[in-house]
C-alpha cells in the first residue's frame, strides 16, 4: 500500500485519492475477511449494519484500509483501537460529530477521510497522529475553519486538504501558517471570494496544486498569479470567460498542468502563447471540432493535449 503523489496523477489526468496496490483484494463483509483474517489489508463495509464489529475486527489486526462510510455511525466503533496498521479510515457520509482519543495510538494512520458528516469543531486527536498527511473536510458546513486551522497546523506531515462543499465565503488568514500543505481542494464553494482566497494561497511556500472545479467561476482574479503553482483544476465551470482566464494563466510562471475538462468548450481563444509551457493540457468532455482539436494541438507542440 502506499500514498502517490497527487501531481503525478494529475500529470496522468486522473485526479483521484489513495491509490491501493495492485495486489490488495477489498473485503466486503467481516464473515469473508474472517476466513482470511491474516491476509485482510482492505475491508469495505460501507452501508452494512456493524454487527458483532468491535469483537470481530480484533481477528483482523493487518487490516490497512478502512471503509466505514454511509453507515449511520454516530460514533466509531471502538473496536478500531486494534487496528494497529491501519493507514487510511474513511468514515464518510455518517453522523459523527467528534473522533474517539483512541485514535492516537493508531500512529500508522496518514488519510482521514471525514466528508459528509457533522463536525464543528477539529478532532484534536488527528494532531497526535505521526504519519497523517491527508484530511477530507468535505461537506462539513457547520465547522469552524478558522479554529479548525489552528490544529491543522500542528499536523506536521499534511500536504492534501479537502474542503469542498463547505459554504466558504473566505480563507482564514491562519491558513497561511500550513507550512507542508501541497495540494487544497476547494470544489463546490461558489460564493468563495478567490481574490482573497488566492492572497492567502500565496503565502503556502509547499503549495502545488489548487482544484476549484465545479466552483461557478465567471473569471480568475489576477491574484491567483501570486501563488506558485504546478496543477489548477478549472473542471465545470461552464460560465468561465476563457479569454481574460488564460490571460491570467499565462501569469502563472510554474504552471504545469491545467484542467479544464467538462467546460461546454467549443474552441479556445486564438492567441495561446500563455499555455505553451504547460506539460499537461486536459480538454476532455467538451465539444471541440476535429479541425479545432488540431489547431490547438499544432499551437501547442510541447504541450500533451488531451481531448
Amino acid at each position: 500500500m502506499q500514498i502517490k503523489s497527487r501531481f503525478l496523477l494529475l500529470c496522468l489526468c486522473c485526479v483521484c485519492g489513495y491509490v491501493s496496490g495492485q495486489n490488495s483484494y477489498r473485503y466486503t463483509s467481516l464473515e469473508e475477511a474472517l476466513e482470511n483474517p491474516e491476509k485482510v489489508r482492505w475491508l469495505d463495509l460501507s452501508g452494512k449494519k456493524l454487527i458483532d464489529f468491535d469483537e470481530k475486527i480484533k481477528r483482523l489486526k493487518n487490516v490497512k484500509v478502512l471503509f466505514l462510510s454511509d453507515c449511520n455511525l454516530k460514533k466509531l466503533p471502538i473496536g478500531i483501537k486494534h487496528l494497529k496498521q491501519l493507514e487510511l479510515l474513511k468514515v464518510q457520509n455518517n453522523q459523527l460529530s467528534t473522533l474517539p482519543s483512541y485514535l492516537k495510538h493508531l500512529n500508522q494512520l496518514s488519510v482521514v477521510n471525514m466528508a459528509g458528516n457533522s463536525f464543528r469543531r477539529f478532532p484534536r486527536v488527528l494532531a497526535h497522529l505521526p504519519h497523517l498527511r491527508e484530511i477530507d473536510l468535505t461537506d462539513n458546513r457547520s465547522l469552524d475553519l478558522s479554529k479548525a486551522t489552528r490544529h491543522l497546523m500542528k499536523i506536521k506531515q499534511l500536504d492534501y486538504l479537502y474542503l469542498n462543499r463547505n459554504n466558504l465565503s473566505t480563507l482564514p488568514p491562519n491558513m497561511a501558517q500550513l507550512a507542508t500543505l501541497e495540494e487544497i481542494h476547494l470544489e463546490y464553494n461558489p460564493q468563495l471570494e478567490l481574490s482573497q482566497a488566492s492572497k492567502v494561497l500565496a503565502q503556502l511556500p509547499s503549495l502545488k496544486i489548487v482544484n476549484l472545479a465545479n466552483s461557478d467561476l465567471k473569471r480568475l482574479p489576477t491574484e491567483i498569479a501570486l501563488v506558485q503553482l504546478r496543477g489548477l483544476v478549472l473542471d465545470h465551470n461552464h460560465n468561465l470567460k476563457l479569454g481574460p482566464a488564460l490571460d491570467v494563466i499565462g501569469q502563472l510562471e510554474t504552471l504545469e498542468v491545467l484542467l479544464l475538462r467538462n467546460n461546454k468548450l467549443t474552441v479556445l481563444p486564438q492567441k495561446l502563447e500563455g499555455l505553451a509551457k504547460l506539460k499537461v493540457l486536459e480538454l476532455s468532455g467538451n465539444n471541440f471540432s476535429a479541425a479545432e482539436k488540431e489547431r490547438i494541438q499544432s499551437a501547442l507542440t510541447q504541450t500533451r493535449v488531451v481531448f
